[in-house]
């Protein structure tokens, strides 16, 4: 019988965010506010051909692919529903995929949420 082989995920943590609208007393948007709801290790993987034909490729949004262990959440998450964040810095998720063991990550950042990473209180 064969044990399963884990890999050390230690290029740094993620955290998992869901953003929710604020309102004013006319109830028009005025912010984002992103509460945590949960947190994982991964790992930087590298783009596959493959990968980067099921995206646009002709947009400014760069894409990134990071590795964890299967989360939970991992069947919750839809496209553009969570915000993950890595390094002080909110990607969108574009794809989720996932095996038996792991969860593959497809990550987006176009630029315009680098307002809402520099405020440590998660409200813009």
């Amino acid at each position: 019988m064969q044990s399963n082989v884990r890999e050390t995920f230690n290029d740094g943590v993620l955290i998992i965010l869901e953003p929710s609208t604020i309102r004013n007393e006319q109830r028009k948007k005025v912010g984002v506010a992103y509460s945590e709801i949960g947190r994982a290790f991964f790992n930087t993987m590298m783009l596959r051909e493959q990968d980067m034909s099921n995206f646009d490729n002709n947009s400014s949004k760069s894409i990134r692919k990071v590795k964890t262990l299967l989360h939970p959440l991992t069947a919750k998450i839809t496209k553009n529903e969570l915000k993950i964040k890595i390094d002080n810095v909110i990607y969108d998720v574009n794809k989720v995929d996932f095996d038996r063991y792991y969860s593959y990550f497809f990550l987006s950042f176009s630029g315009g949420d680098e307002a809402y990473a520099n405020n440590s209180e998660g409200v813009f």
